[in-house]
């Protein structure tokens, strides 16, 4: 019976320490939409990319490509963008 305790603790250590390895903390977590009001949503931002895709056609391994998309704030309040990545 001690055994099987050890082996279970074992197996619930590297499963946590799988997870901690894997970032997991790092990622981003789904957003659950909640209801607001009409008068919260005529004064929020509105984020637009005037071009949402491109594409950088075929590029060889290790080279180095960018590109910037312009964005505009088509809503009344003030856009912040905390965060931004590339995928």
């Amino acid at each position: 019976m001690k055994n099987l305790a050890k082996l279970a603790l074992a197996v619930a250590l590297f499963i946590g320490l799988i997870i901690v390895a894997s970032g997991y903390e790092d990622r981003p977590h789904p957003v659950v939409a909640t209801a607001v009001s009409a008068e919260a949503v005529q004064g929020a931002p509105k984020i637009v990319a005037l071009a949402p895709i491109f594409n950088y056609g075929k590029v060889k391994q290790g080279k180095a490509v960018e590109h910037t998309f312009k964005i505009r704030n088509d809503g009344v309040g003030d856009l912040i963008i905390r965060r931004a990545k590339g995928s």
